[in-house]
């Protein structure tokens, strides 16, 4: 594992089993971060409102998904509370500012972080509304597969989620080398059960036979294994 501040921006990580990517913040203490590719595809609100503050993909966000990462080892205190403005696209500031824990880009800040994130090929939501106005208060911005924004209905049930999040710099994430190891690690663990669980079945006087047979079946795959491999290499030569 490694801290946070050790992972250059645009670098893959992975923290309460999700893969996020680190972008670009002016923050002497924390990170600002994004999951590499969208986690769920959700309504941004099911009622077709486009505030982000009434939000039923907010509800979620900060309530289902926050304890699932948390169940999954991240720590709550690792999270800073962090502000999105939530200006429309055409200017009207009717619904401010908010605080989240986990919330997903403005339009704003996908813009600036479009370079260092990777390209999702579905449509993803942003949080800013098309307009505060009551009479087309149901259209949200989001972000095509050709990385251009475009509107789309808040009850649109197709569009990807990218949870932002703002880390801690001295939290300790696993990196993609540190991801593939746990999981061999677990393999290796689970296939050990499954043998110690076949090994049950029979008397323990006869255990020790029977690893002898497997290791020699081992063996001979392997060696069966050899044999193809420069079978199909004595091939090639020949044509």
């Amino acid at each position: 594992m490694k801290q946070l501040d050790k992972i250059k921006y645009g670098e893959r990580f992975f923290y309460g089993d999700v893969a996020w990517v680190r972008i670009p913040c002016c923050s002497s203490t924390g990170a600002l971060v994004i999951a590499e590719a969208p986690i769920f595809e959700w309504a941004f609100d099911i009622h077709n409102n486009n505030d982000w503050r009434n939000s039923s993909l907010r509800r979620e966000l900060n309530g289902t998904f926050l304890n699932s990462m948390i169940d999954n080892g991240a720590a709550a205190e690792a999270f800073f509370n962090f502000s999105s403005n939530l200006i429309a696209d055409d200017g009207t500031t009717d619904y401010g500012y908010v605080e989240d824990i986990v919330a997903i880009p403005s339009a704003e800040t996908y813009r600036i972080m479009r370079g260092e994130i990777p390209r999702y090929e579905g449509i993803w939501w942003t949080l800013t509304p098309t307009t505060c106005n009551i009479e087309n208060a149901q259209y949200v911005r989001a972000v095509m597969p050709d990385g251009t924004i475009t509107n789309r209905e808040a009850n649109f049930e197709m569009a990807g989620v990218r949870p932002v999040c703002f880390l801690r710099l001295d939290t300790l994430v696993y990196t993609e080398e540190e991801k593939k190891q746990g999981q061999r690690e677990q393999s290796v663990k689970e296939g050990a059960e499954a043998v110690i669980e076949t090994l049950e079945e029979y008397g323990t006087a006869l255990w020790a036979e029977i690893i002898v047979e497997v290791i020699k079946a081992i063996f001979a795959i392997k060696n069966d294994a050899k044999e193809l491999a420069q079978e199909i290499l004595d091939t090639r030569e020949e044509t």
